[in-house]
């Protein structure tokens, strides 16, 4: 074989080379993390337990305890995961207990759809600038470093993730408010009266007639049961609404938790005919007042500062100054 052939076969080799890695798709090493449809159960495990989220009748539930979730939270979970960007292959050899990926140290996050799983991720320690977290897939050796740190989806605690919303209301719809406190009582009933003329141009109903009257207007005052000669500053009224609008725990009680003795402040409110009380007793360990309400069936824990919202001692803070 004469000089010229070999250099043709070594050009064609050459080229030939050149085409097939020129093809070649060098990130194929980093899998695409996307998905399709949402899942519908989300588990979360480390040696300290797991927390399992699922979607039931329209609703995220916790554990076997059924707690309502938050869907805010939920949503935040789900989207971290959906949108989990890995930046670089770190390493195919394995070296877990390097990047603290054994089943010791992991934070381990699986995605269900119809009961089965689709995408199993595992969380060790952030990378060297904080921004960055090493992760496995799937159960597989290699070792990733993906964008953002998720301390937010795997170190949440159950009372985090629980709804804390215990009741809302429709103040409109408010048409009595009792506040109770040390043997004292504060009933404010709503009441409609004539808005009081202004001097301005008359106002009809809309019936024709020369000696049709002027229809007047109406307005709703509030009025304290055994003084009804005090008039009563419309915002204090407010302002005690809107702590219930919605009424929002600052976590929750032990599931075995008991409230003993009478309660320090009673709220009892009727909204659209129905009924509904709020009990305060007093505090625990972690200084927070224990509550019970007619629209939870939890004990919850609400911060001083909100309880204080309802102890209410005289009539002088609702009076209407001129």
């Amino acid at each position: 074989m004469n000089k010229k052939i070999l250099i043709s076969l070594g050009i064609i080799a050459a080229l030939a080379l050149y085409i097939v890695f020129s093809g070649r798709d060098w990130s194929s090493d980093i899998p695409e993390l996307g998905w399709k449809d949402s899942p519908d159960e989300t588990r979360i495990s480390s040696q300290d337990g797991s927390i399992r989220l699922y979607a039931k009748e329209g609703k995220w539930l916790i554990n076997d305890e059924a707690y309502p979730a938050d869907q805010g939270a939920v949503d935040n979970i789900v989207d971290k995961m959906k949108d989990l960007e890995i930046t670089d292959l770190i390493s195919k050899q394995g070296y877990l207990e390097k990047y603290e990926l054994t089943p010791e140290k992991r934070k381990l996050v699986e995605m269900k759809k119809g009961g089965s799983v689709f995408r199993t991720v595992s969380f060790g320690k952030k990378g060297p600038t904080g921004r960055h977290t090493f992760i496995a897939v799937d159960d597989k050796k290699d070792v990733y470093l993906a964008s953002g740190v998720f301390d937010g989806v795997v170190n949440k605690t159950v009372d985090e993730l629980r709804d804390k919303t215990i009741m809302k209301i429709t103040r409109d719809d408010v048409s009595s408010l009792s506040l109770s406190r040390m043997g004292r009582t504060f009933v404010f009933d709503k009441k409609q009266v004539d808005e009081p003329e202004t001097g301005g141009g008359k106002e009809t109903d809309g019936k024709a007639g020369k000696d049709q009257k002027p229809a007047k207007k109406k307005t709703d005052i509030w009025v304290c049961r055994g003084f009804e000669k005090v008039a009563i500053d419309r915002t204090k009224i407010d302002q005690i609404l809107a702590a219930l609008d919605p009424l929002k725990a600052s976590g929750f009680a032990a599931p075995d938790a008991k409230v003993a003795g009478a309660p320090v402040s009673t709220v009892k409110i009727t909204a659209g005919g129905k009924n509904i009380d709020v009990a305060i007793y007093g505090k625990d360990k972690d200084n927070r007042h224990l509550a019970k309400s007619s629209e939870s069936p939890y004990v919850f824990t609400m911060d001083e500062w909100k309880a204080k919202k309802f102890f209410i001692d005289s009539l002088d803070g609702f009076r209407k100054r001129e």
